[in-house]
Formats: structure tokens, C-alpha cells, sequence
């Protein structure tokens, strides 16, 4: 296995190992269908193409022109879609650079709303909503959070 950075769980680092074959792998076993259909429940076909993607291991265009192997793909296929508005945040940074992080728009922001720190029940996972307590279990268990 490669040298994991400090403070990174190994499951994690098995799971994504850091290499241009591991994530070409991944690339090739994208279920369009399935993603499309099931990428929001908790056990759905999501890509875990974004490490990749981020670190510069392969590009979108490569991306798709893999997933494009196994089939034509409409523009509006939500796998298209998702790669597009990822491009289109590039454009984006590029052009507004750290100015992304703010308001594009005039008039009151809603920073003032939020608490410094997250509710126990978010912390622990304790929310009683499925998505959000898997969530935040996963972060634990992939970032090694403490709780």
C-alpha cells in the first residue's frame, strides 16, 4: 500500500488508494444507471471519483470519455450533469478565485444565523435523520473526526 499522510484512516486509504490506476479502476466500474437513480440514498452507487478528480489523478474529459465506453450517455444524464457543474465550478474559481466563498449578492447574509459550533445531536450523530447521522458516522469513520 502507499504512504498514507498522518492522521488519515487506513480503511480510507485502502478503499482510495492514492494512484491514476486505482482511480482508472474506479472510473471503469461507474454504473451510469445506477448512479443516476440511487446516488442520494445512503448505499448509493456514488462514483468516489472526487479524490481523484481533486488531486489531479485523472481529468472530467477522462472521466467521461470512460464512462462513454460502456454506452452513449444524454447531456442531461445526471452523471453528465454532475461532471459539467464540476467544470463549471472550475470556470468559476479560475475566474473569482477565493471570491467564490462569498456572496455574489447584495443584501443581508445569514452568517450571523449560525452557531459557532454544531449541535450535540449533529456531533453525535444523534439527529434522527438517517442521512444526516449516517453522515456524520461516516466522517468519523473516514477522517477519524473525534467526537
Amino acid at each position: 500500500m502507499a504512504e498514507v499522510p498522518a492522521g488519515t484512516s487506513v480503511a480510507w486509504a485502502d478503499a482510495l488508494p492514492p494512484t491514476r490506476s486505482a482511480a482508472l479502476a474506479r472510473i471503469a466500474r461507474v454504473r451510469p444507471a445506477e448512479y443516476a437513480r440511487t446516488r442520494n440514498h445512503l448505499d448509493g452507487a456514488v462514483t468516489g471519483l472526487s479524490p481523484y478528480i481533486t488531486h489531479g489523478l485523472v481529468t472530467l474529459r477522462e472521466v467521461l470519455a470512460g464512462v462513454l465506453q460502456q454506452g452513449p450517455l444524454p447531456v442531461q444524464h445526471k452523471l453528465v450533469f454532475e461532471l459539467g457543474w464540476r467544470a463549471f465550478f472550475r470556470h468559476v474559481w479560475a475566474h473569482e478565485g477565493d471570491g467564490i466563498l462569498h456572496s455574489l449578492h447584495p443584501g443581508p447574509r445569514p452568517d450571523a444565523a449560525y452557531a459557532p459550533v454544531l449541535p450535540p445531536d449533529i456531533r453525535q450523530a444523534r439527529t434522527g435523520v438517517p442521512v444526516i447521522d449516517e453522515a456524520v458516522r461516516t466522517l468519523y469513520a473516514t477522517q477519524q473526526f473525534q467526537i
